[in-house]
């Protein structure tokens, strides 16, 4: 995806100053999501996980095992689960030895790809995964509007 410049964004598709303003902030926050292999494995989870303002351990947030409470209700589930990722298509899980030389455990690295990343975030209530809702919604309303000009 292109990086669009203010000028850019208010110029040649039109955008009001606020909602090229939006735009503008998600590129800087999620420069991730302008990746230009949007197949590949570009986002981190742990960093992800991080600008989403996630409190829980992000292999727990994204990989925690389907629980349930005594009553048969779903207790809590993993994101990645939750939103029926599939491991090797969606994301990729990778064991990263220890940086001291004192072993240790490894540290699980999971990447996820640029649309898997994109399904997390937007799915999100917080006021970062709002931001990249915002981005994508308004970058497709002015594709549309540019399209349907073009009918005319």
């Amino acid at each position: 995806m292109k990086k669009f410049t203010k000028k850019n964004l208010i110029e040649q598709l039109e955008l009001t100053e606020e909602k090229a303003k939006i735009v503008m902030k998600a590129q800087k926050e999620f420069p991730e999501l302008l990746e230009t292999e949007g197949e590949g494995f570009v986002m981190d989870g742990e960093k992800l996980c991080k600008e989403l303002g996630v409190k829980d351990n992000f292999n727990t947030w994204l990989l925690g095992e389907t629980k349930y409470d005594s009553k048969g209700r779903l207790k809590s589930q993993g994101k990645l689960i939750k939103y029926r990722c599939i491991e090797n298509t969606d994301f990729i899980v990778n064991w990263e030895s220890p940086k001291n030389s004192k072993g240790g455990r490894p540290k699980s690295v999971i990447t996820l790809t640029l649309n898997c990343a994109k399904k997390i975030a937007m799915k999100q209530n917080t006021e970062q995964g709002d931001l990249i809702c915002d981005y994508f919604i308004i970058l497709e309303e002015a594709i549309k509007k540019k399209i349907d000009r073009r009918k005319q």
